[in-house]
Parts: structure tokens; C-alpha cells; sequence
């Protein structure tokens, strides 16, 4: 390694058959940037292979520092302009070029020309910008044509301006630049200072190679894309201020050889986009930071462009840490191949998916909040093993493989699949809290539980269930709770399952906020459940659950309560109204009022309609349930909740 100045962002991913390319040389001489591990059905089994991504910051990218005896000056007055360059500094009109390697300081107000870096041969560029001014009406004020590699540095304490005019003056032929700073090299911005930068023509910061940003005050208003790195965008550090009419942060190369990156260790980032907020045409992986972010105008909009997610990815989308706020009018965190979630706290709003991934989404450690969503999750195969994770939905609150409603695995209201025996929903560990208007978990394959504890306050018509599936349900631990009617309620499935339930069904709805008590003979208090939603049926499954032992369950009361779940576990409690006791069997014991009973659901385990007016799942329809009026992907709740507004 290299000495004193030499930094690695270590990004640690986990990569489901995915084989990406790495960048050259310059920036990691030892190995390519992405490190892949191929394991089948990884998050499924519980494996977790971790390999390192290393991007590597050199000396020179981090160095902020220059010499005044090793460096030349280029002042500007309006429209004129000195240097103390005895060569390599070319003055035409209010236009410099700079033709030679070296250092170069920029100071003062350039009210209308530019700075082109093309050198005479071979080398490196370091730009200054020592409280600079630069306006260019027809180009982009930085252009960057021929350079081994820039370092723009923002000097300590100053604040710099680039700005452009809304049409540029190119030749015939000729399609670049297309940003105010705008690089054909390796560019790499470093410093504390501020740069402003007002894009009036196109994009504000573009590398058509590799970008790097490793520190600085950011504040960008653009009419396109705020910053964008061709081959790779790599962030280290600094705050960015981003309003602009297109995309935030993007990578652009979807060359299959190569593809463009983006990788993010820290910083602070508030983003207004028009389009998506972050968008990677590769991997993108976030380690750490501070996200506040609107996308599209935000949930509720009324319309916005062809895409507009708060983060997306092509292939893998991985964070790792951070504090994330993101409003989203479509889906807030997409890849059109893997999500995984390792830490942070999220809290999302969304007019379409909180989390959406084309293949694998899986969720290791972490706080996350979907405050508003047509679906929370939703993914061919979704793996739950940690974290704590609360999903408000207008829909389905877990959907897997999309089924026959309209979730966007090939853009809003268009599904590319049905049922399908490789979808599976998979929980070891964690808390899930689910709200959900439609179903509240809904696999197109199989669900499978051994651990962690699932919360399901669901539906309150009768078009949907708290839990849907079209294959198996395999229930091997962990506490599960399920409230919603019971037009669509289903169980576990009795033979594939080792963990008794209980699922009773109710004469008539009962309110919400009306305390579930299930208590043993010697009258203690194995679980208290209070819906946050009216509901007809509830289903019961924990450790505590003995087959052969007789339960009670009771109506009303008061118990100590977990205050997000409303859930209490061998909790001390005050009795309530006794409803029916009974014992219970191996797999699910259906029981009502009356005692236990042999219905198995309102209309029959994995059949009926999903109602929402989407099919819900892989259920059929029925002619006797009329669906749900309107076809509307929109969250329901008029307005994100306070803490979601990054405005």
C-alpha cells in the first residue's frame, strides 16, 4: 500500500451469481473493484459470503495542498485575464487553454469564458479553484478534452461558481461537452471549499471515465443529471445540496464488460430530483452517510417522468449503513437484480414499492420504515434474517414474484410473471411489523418461518388475508401473528409445519385496538395482542405452543405491550373476557367461539380472489366477490407522515 494519504473505501457485498468488471489500474493496481461470490440460494440457506469492494483513493486524489512556487495563477476580472504561466497557458479572448502538466490557481470572476485542459502531451492537471468565478454562455465553463488525469481541489474556505448559458455553440458533428464540468479524463475533486454550480444547458458535474469525489460543499442546480460518472462515480466524503430536473447521482457505462458503479462510503446528501435520485447503471453500494431525498415530486404526486425512484441499481444495490429519508413517486430503493440491506435506518415513502428487486431482496440488519407504499417489499425471492422492519401498504405488505397484480417488476402496472415454485418468502430472524390494506405477506411460491417475529395487521375486507400463498408454509419457529377478516384467512400448512397455530375466527368483526389474550391452564399469559385495525379472525403461533395442552383465548383486559408491535410475550396481563378454550393438535387447530371447528378459511386454504383491484397474488377469481373499484397504484394515505419530508 501506499503511504500516509493512501485511503480504501471498503464496501462489503454479497452477489448472487452477478460477475462484474473492474475499473483500470488507477484506481486499484491489485485487483478489480468488484470481488464476487457465487452462491445458490444464499440468503435462503442463511449464508452470508462476504467479499470486500475496494476503490481506491491515491495520494493525489486526496492532496488538497499546493505550493505557490510550484504553481501558476490564472486571475480573472470580467473579461479579462492574467496568468503567470510563462507557457502552457493559452489566452484567446476570455477563453484559456491549458496545455501543459502542472498546477494551476483560479481566483476571481470570469464573466463569460472558459477553461479547456488539452494538453500538448501526456500528464496530469491540478485545477485550484481559489474562490473562482467561472460563466461560460455557449460551453461549459471546466471542459476537460485531453489529460491523463484533473484534480479540481475546492480550497479551504472559499466558495467557487460554475455556470453555463441554456444552448451551447458545437461544431457540426460534435455532441460534447455536455456539462458545465465536463471531463473526458479521470477527474477526481478534493478539498473543503464550496462549489456552486448552476447548469442552465445539460448535466452539472460529468467524468466520462472515472469520478471521484473525495471531499467539498456541493451545491448544484441543474435542468438534466447533477453528477454523473461514465466508468464509476465514487464518493468519500463532502455535503450535496442537489436540486435538479433529471438525475442526482448516476454512472452511465452499460458496457457489459465494464460496467458503471457507484459507490458511496460517507457524506451528507439532500437531493430534489425530478427523475431518480441516485441511479447506477451497475452496482451501487452505499456504506454510510446521511440521505434526504424527493423523487418525482414525492409519493403523492400527481405525475411525473419514465422513472423516478429515490435509489436504483441495475444489477446489485447494497447499503450497508446510513440514515436514509427518501419520498419517492416510484419505488424507493429498485434493482433490477438483488437488494441487500445489511444496516442503516430507512425510513421510505413510496407511490409504488418501498423495496422492489427484479431477483433476490434480502434483508440482514437494519431499522426500516415504509411509511407509505402501494407494497412494501417485493422481490422474486425475499430472505428476512435481522433487523427491525415496519411496512405500511395500500396493497400487499410482502410480495413475492408479483403474481397477477400489477406490481412493477417491468415498470409500473405491468407484471412479467406468475406463480412460480422458485419465489419463496424466508424469515429466520428480525422483526416484521406489517400494515397492509391488501394481503399482509403474499408469496406466489412458498413461505418459509423458523425465527424472528412477524406481525400482520391486515386486511379488513374480504378480497384479502393476512396471509396468502399458492405452494406451502412451512412454520418451524419464531412468533407469528396475523389479524385481518376472514373472508381469505389462511394458516400455515398443518403437514410441512412443526410449530402448532392457532387460528380463530370471530362471529363478527371485532374493533380495533381490542386486546388478544391466549393464556395457558395454569393462567398464564402466553401472548397479548392488540389490532391496530378491526379484524374477524387472528392466527397464534410461538415457542410457547405445545401440542396436546389446553389455551384460552380471551377478549379484552390490559397487558404490558411492546409499544410498536402491540405484541407482549409471557407478558404480566389483566384478565379479560373469556372466549373458548380448547387444546390443541400438531399443525394449525382452527377454532371460533364455539370451540374447535374443522373450517379452514372463509372460502378454503389457497383459493378465492385478491382483492385492492389487483388480483392479489396468485389467487383465482371468484364470481361472487366483487373486486375493488379503482385500478390506482397510489399509496391511499393522503400525505407522507412529518418525519419523511426532506423539505
Amino acid at each position: 500500500m501506499k503511504s500516509g494519504y493512501q485511503q480504501w473505501l471498503g464496501l462489503t457485498l454479497l452477489t448472487l451469481g452477478l460477475i462484474a468488471g473492474g475499473c483500470s489500474s488507477s484506481i486499484n493496481d491489485k485487483s478489480n473493484i468488484l470481488q464476487t461470490s457465487v452462491s445458490d440460494n444464499a440468503q435462503k440457506s442463511g449464508e452470508n459470503q462476504r467479499k470486500q469492494a475496494l476503490v481506491e483513493f491515491e495520494e493525489a486524489d486526496l492532496d488538497a495542498s499546493w505550493s505557490d512556487s510550484d504553481a501558476e495563477t490564472i486571475s480573472f476580472n470580467g473579461s479579462s485575464i492574467a496568468t503567470s504561466a510563462k507557457r502552457g497557458v493559452f489566452i484567446e479572448h476570455s477563453d484559456v487553454t491549458i496545455a501543459l502538466p502542472g498546477t494551476y490557481v483560479l481566483n476571481g470572476e470570469l464573466s463569460d469564458g472558459s477553461i479547456h485542459v488539452k494538453l500538448e502531451y501526456d500528464g496530469d492537471v491540478k485545477i485550484i479553484l481559489n474562490n473562482a468565478s467561472i460563466h461560460n454562455e455557449d460551453g461549459a465553463a471546466i471542459f476537460v478534452e485531453d489529460a491523463g488525469k484533473v484534480v479540481v481541489t475546492l480550497a479551504d474556505g472559499t466558495a467557487n461558481t460554475l455556470s453555463d448559458g441554456e444552448q451551447y455553440k458545437l461544431a457540426d458533428g460534435v455532441d460534447e461537452p455536455i456539462g458545465t464540468l465536463y471531463s473526458k479524463a479521470d477527474l477526481t475533486i478534493n478539498g473543503t471549499g464550496k462549489l456552486i454550480i448552476d447548469a442552465n444547458y445539460n448535466n452539472a458535474i460529468v467524468g466520462k471515465d472515472r469520478l471521484l469525489l473525495a471531499d467539498g460543499q456541493y451545491e448544484i442546480n441543474s435542468v438534466d443529471d447533477g453528477i454523473v460518472g461514465r466508468d464509476l462515480l465514487a464518493v468519500r466524503q463532502g455535503s450535496y445540496k442537489l436540486n435538479v430536473a433529471g438525475d442526482g447521482l448516476k454512472s452511465t457505462n452499460d458496457n457489459a464488460d465494464k460496467l458503471g458503479s457507484i459507490y458511496i462510503a460517507d457524506g451528507e446528501f439532500t437531493i430534489d430530483a425530478g427523475a431518480d435520485a441516485i441511479d447506477s447503471i451497475g452496482e451501487l453500494l452505499i456504506d454510510n452517510g446521511s440521505f434526504s431525498m424527493i423523487s418525482g415530486g414525492g409519493a403523492h404526486a400527481a405525475s411525473s417522468v419514465s422513472s423516478a425512484k429515490g435509489i436504483k441499481a441495475a444489477t446489485l444495490l447494497t447499503i450497508q449503513g446510513g440514515s436514509f429519508k427518501i419520498d419517492a413517486y416510484e419505488d424507493a430503493l429498485h434493482s433490477n437484480g438483488n437488494v441487500d440491506i445489511r444496516g442503516g435506518q430507512l425510513t421510505l415513502a413510496s407511490g409504488d414499492d418501498g423495496v422492489h428487486a427484479d431477483q433476490a431482496l434480502s434483508i440482514y440488519d437494519g431499522e426500516l420504515t415504509v411509511a407509505a407504499s402501494y407494497e412494501g417489499l417485493e422481490g422474486m425471492q425475499i430472505s428476512i434474517q435481522g433487523g427491525r422492519i415496519e411496512l405500511h401498504s395500500s396493497d400487499d405488505g410482502v410480495n413475492v414474484a408479483g403474481g397477477n397484480d400489477q406490481s412493477a417488476f417491468a415498470g409500473r402496472g405491468a407484471a412479467s410473471f406468475s406463480s412460480t415454485t422458485d419465489a419463496y418468502l424466508s424469515i429466520t430472524g428480525g422483526q416484521l411489523l406489517v400494515d397492509a390494506d391488501g394481503d399482509g405477506l403474499d408469496s406466489n411460491g412458498s413461505i418459509e418461518m423458523s425465527g424472528g417475529t412477524v406481525i400482520v395487521n391486515g386486511p379488513e375486507n374480504n378480497g384479502n388475508g393476512a396471509l396468502d400463498y399458492d405452494d406451502s408454509f412451512t412454520l418451524m419457529g419464531g412468533t407469528l401473528i396475523a389479524a385481518g377478516s376472514s373472508g381469505m384467512a389462511m394458516a400455515p400448512s398443518a403437514e410441512q409445519s412443526t410449530q402448532p397455530s392457532i387460528l380463530m375466527y370471530y362471529p363478527t368483526n371485532q374493533a380495533a385496538g381490542t386486546l388478544v389474550q391466549l393464556s395457558n391452564e395454569a393462567g398464564e399469559v402466553l401472548v397479548a395482542f392488540k389490532p391496530t385495525k378491526s379484524y374477524q379472525s387472528i392466527l397464534i403461533s410461538s415457542a410457547e405452543l405445545q401440542a396436546g395442552e389446553t389455551y384460552t383465548l380471551s377478549s379484552g383486559g390490559q397487558a404490558e405491550l411492546d409499544e410498536q408491535l402491540g405484541l407482549g410475550i409471557m407478558t404480566p396481563a389483566q384478565p379479560g373476557t373469556e372466549l373458548v378454550s380448547f387444546t390443541i393438535s400438531e399443525g394449525v387447530t382452527y377454532v371460533d367461539e364455539s370451540g374447535i371447528t374443522t373450517m379452514q378459511g372463509g372460502f378454503g386454504q389457497g383459493g378465492g380472489f385478491g382483492g385492492g383491484g389487483r388480483g392479489g397474488g396468485g389467487r383465482g377469481e371468484r364470481d361472487d366477490i366483487a373486486p375493488d373499484a379503482a385500478d390506482d397504484r397510489r399509496p391511499m394515505q393522503e400525505d407522507a407522515p412529518a418525519d419523511i419530508q426532506t423539505q
